[in-house]
């Protein structure tokens, strides 16, 4: 079980933190690696979840459980809207046509 949680604070902390420097502006590779690390950890607490929790057995709920359930929330409300809202405010910068023809040229 230890594996499990130490798993899951890994995971969690990487995403916190790619979150925190991309929302920022401190990282530019942040977009690229937040998407993967954000279904990992997705597909990771649902299975979780799944074994866990099924219907087939009695479980007593366990501190872990509850940050488990906590971080499940927490990503669906993130992947659904907060990750929208950072797209948002992220610049692209356009090349202008003229120079764009420039380097098509070489």
């Amino acid at each position: 079980m230890k594996s499990l949680e130490r798993v899951f604070y890994i995971i969690l902390y990487s995403t916190y933190f790619i979150y925190i420097t991309g929302f920022i502006g401190l990282a530019s590779f942040a977009p690229e690696y937040l998407e993967t690390l954000q279904a990992t950890f997705n597909l990771y607490i649902s299975c979780i979840l799944i074994w866990r929790f099924h219907p087939w057995r009695h479980h007593k709920f366990t501190p872990f459980d509850q940050k488990i359930i906590f971080s499940a929330a927490l990503f669906i409300l993130s992947s659904t809207s907060l990750t929208k809202l950072t797209s948002l405010f992220t610049f692209h910068e356009k090349i202008p046509e003229d120079q764009f023809e420039l380097f098509s040229q070489q």
